[in-house]
């Protein structure tokens, strides 16, 4: 372990910046879970919690900054919330900004003629966030077809072959029989 931060709420909330990413732990250090959230498993060397916005910054061994806005919701997380079928956390304010690039824009759209001397990474989306429990998780279509074609090719089925026409014209025959 390279880095350890307690919460400054909840004093059983920690993270473990380790060889292998960042971990929490939500009771005091006993159970510990890989946090990923599009953080890649990297060296993860040091690491600061910005109070006021409850935001963690990591520092990586060779992979850059990152920084895991509004932890917040880690606080909620307990037995009760991972035992239910959907828990929605807590939401905060939604603040408007407007963005402003002084020095950019010509040909660029975030640094202009700035050269590398300048790094700008672009703003969050604007709008509320929304941060949510599903039991079981979320999958996508492609992930639930995915999952479907897996469970035929195991039982020596055929595995369906959808083009792109073939289920728009399934549509129109069908809206066409019912009219």
């Amino acid at each position: 372990m390279y880095a350890l931060e307690q919460d400054h709420v909840d004093k059983d909330l920690l993270f473990a910046g380790t060889e292998y990413g960042i971990f929490a732990s939500l009771d005091g250090g006993k159970d510990w879970k890989q946090l990923k959230n599009g953080i890649p498993t990297c060296n993860i060397r040091d690491m600061a919690i910005q109070e006021r916005e409850n935001d963690l910054a990591l520092a990586s061994f060779g992979r850059g900054f990152y920084v895991l806005d509004n932890y917040a919701p880690l606080r909620e997380l307990d037995k009760e919330v991972i035992d239910k079928d959907v828990h929605l956390f807590v939401i905060n304010d939604a603040l408007i900004f407007n963005t402003w690039r002084p020095l950019g824009g010509l040909c660029s759209r975030e640094k202009g003629f700035q050269g590398e001397d300048y790094y700008s990474a672009p703003n969050p989306e604007r709008g509320a966030v929304f941060t949510y429990w599903v039991k079981g998780g979320v999958s996508t279509l492609r992930q639930e077809r995915e999952k479907r074609d897996a469970e035929a090719f195991k039982e020596k089925k055929d595995i369906p072959y959808t083009g792109h026409g073939q289920s728009c014209h399934a549509q129109f025959q069908t809206k066409g029989a019912q009219t």
